[in-house]
This record gives C-alpha cells, sequence and structure tokens, in this order.
C-alpha cells in the first residue's frame, strides 16, 4: 500500500491497466488519488525555466498579458502571487506584488516586491510604460471642485483629461482608492 502523495494521508491504488500516456505500469502505485493534486509548491517548482538575467520564467499558463496562472484552491492566481506566498508570506490585503524586473512572466521572489496601486502606477510612470496624467491630489482637487459646482467638460479642459474620465472619478468609479477629505 502507498499513502497519497498530495499530504492527505490516503491509500492510493494499484495502476489498473498500462498507459504510457500517463507513464503508468500495471500494478504500480499511483502517486495520487483521484482528483488530488501535488502539494502547490511541487506544482509552481516544475512549471519555470531560470534564465541568466535571474528572473524565473513561467513556462505553463498564462494571463492575457503575460503573467503566469496557477490553480489554487480551485481558483486561477496569478502565479508571481503564489511565488511570494510561498517564498516569503500572506500578502496583506490591498497591496499588489509588483516586478522589479518588469518581466510579467517573472516568478522569481526576489525580483517581485509588495506595494499599493499606486505605488504600481508611479513605478510604470518611472520606467516609462504609462504615462500618468493625474496625481492622487489633483484627483482630490477634481472631486472638491465638482462638488462646488464647477462644470465637468471645464475640469476635463483644466486637467488634460477626457470628460468620461472626469465623471469616473466624481462618481467614484476611478481613482476609488484615493481618499477625498471632508470639510
Amino acid at each position: 500500500m502507498k499513502l497519497c502523495e498530495c499530504g492527505c494521508g490516503l491509500p492510493t491504488r494499484p495502476v489498473p491497466e498500462t498507459d504510457s500516456s500517463k507513464n503508468w505500469k500495471r500494478g504500480e502505485w499511483l502517486r495520487f488519488r483521484q482528483h488530488h493534486k501535488p502539494p502547490l509548491k511541487d506544482r509552481f517548482m516544475e512549471k519555470f525555466d531560470k534564465t541568466s538575467n535571474g528572473c524565473w520564467i513561467w513556462n505553463a499558463c498564462r494571463f492575457q498579458k503575460g503573467y503566469g496562472t496557477l490553480v489554487k484552491d480551485g481558483r486561477a492566481h496569478g502565479a508571481h502571487r503564489i511565488a511570494w506566498e510561498l517564498f516569503r508570506g500572506p500578502i496583506p490585503k490591498g497591496m499588489q506584488v509588483l516586478h522589479t524586473c518588469d518581466i510579467p512572466p517573472c516568478v522569481n521572489p526576489d525580483h517581485l516586491f509588495l506595494g499599493t496601486n499606486d505605488d504600481n502606477m508611479l513605478d510604470k510612470a518611472k520606467k516609462g510604460r504609462i504615462s500618468m496624467k493625474l496625481t492622487p491630489n489633483q484627483v482630490v482637487s477634481i472631486r472638491q471642485l465638482a462638488s462646488t459646482g464647477i462644470r465637468k467638460p471645464i475640469l476635463a479642459k483644466q486637467f488634460g483629461v477626457n470628460l468620461r474620465m472626469i465623471y469616473r472619478i466624481v462618481n467614484r468609479e476611478a481613482w476609488i482608492h484615493v481618499q477625498t477629505p471632508t470639510f
């Protein structure tokens, strides 16, 4: 008898018939019970290649923008976030996992750091990956000016953004993380 390698402690069963596609040989014991998976760290460690620049490039499934994905608790998670949790610990609520190397499929924990959404936007702007049209202080000003009755088209022209962005800021659909002080 052999126990499931997922750590559940339950016994597996012998392979009923040889199946070369699964690398099974009749009579050998299965490594896992049906629907059980290897531990998360084992699954993680087999899905990247190390490069000469120190990046660990994810070579399995990826999200559309190139970030690696790995299923945890039945849901797809960013592989870089799982890397942080496996090697550094829990990610505090509201924090993001950012890359020092700016390579989305990199999962090397030495290339990752925690930051807020604002930190991420500023990091992108500093590195020339986005143009930051507004600052958090300008967002506060837009909300305060709009609350005094200044028309939104005037605000859009004054701050150099489109009218839709002004509406989204005022209605707290955009820049929702920026708190506007009440007087």
